[in-house]
């Protein structure tokens, strides 16, 4: 079965891309190629593991439940079918923004143009008007700004809401639906308060 998913931002949010821009952000969100923010499915998985494992340990379920859903997480022996990640359980797609909203915001025009990939993803992270980019920097033991550290990135704004699914055998689903009420923060820098969310289920 499929298990229609909604990932709500109660707060900005950074999907890391693992990439910087020059001269702009120290780290920059991951988009798609019309510069829609969304979040891997693949990112969501070990999220999802983790609190899944956490449950089962709360509700004294059976552990081996993880590996069958999951997939064996590490190193793995080629031989050994068994441990092949493909025989997990869960399927996840990305988590995106609706397609409807896509298909508005890419018929819009700015001043008689064509929307780009940087007018759409500057909508969704609010840089324009300069509340995207956050700045960090390291501070030392005297409270002083270490030299150097200034760091820089890009958020998405609070309130957007991402759709994406799970793909299960029905018998799980109670497991995996209480495992995603659970899920509480994603994204980078969730220790200075980026990425509280909300899920739908």
């Amino acid at each position: 079965m499929k298990l229609n998913v909604k990932i709500k931002l109660l707060s900005d949010t950074v999907f890391g891309s693992g990439v910087s821009v020059p001269g702009g952000e120290d780290i920059s969100i991951i988009k798609d190629e019309n510069g829609f923010p969304y979040f891997k499915g693949s990112t969501f998985k070990g999220i999802l593991r983790e609190e899944c494992t956490n449950y089962i340990e709360w509700t004294n379920k059976d552990g081996t439940l993880i590996d069958i859903l999951f997939g064996k997480s590490g190193m793995q022996d080629e031989n050994d079918i068994s441990s092949d990640l493909t025989t997990a359980k869960l399927k996840f797609s990305d988590f995106e923004i609706s397609e409807n909203v896509k298909t508005v915001i890419l018929n819009q025009k700015i001043q008689g143009r064509v929307v780009n990939e940087v007018d759409i993803l500057d909508a969704f992270t609010g840089l324009r008007t300069f509340t995207g980019l956050r700045t960090f920097t390291s501070i030392d033991e005297e409270g002083i700004a270490k030299e150097g550290s200034l760091r820089s990135c890009r958020c998405i704004k609070e309130g957007l809401i991402f759709n994406g699914y799970v793909e299960l055998d029905e018998r799980y689903k109670d497991l995996i639906v209480d495992s995603l009420k659970c899920i509480k923060w994603i994204g980078s820098m969730k220790t200075r308060g980026f990425g509280k969310v909300k899920i739908f289920v």
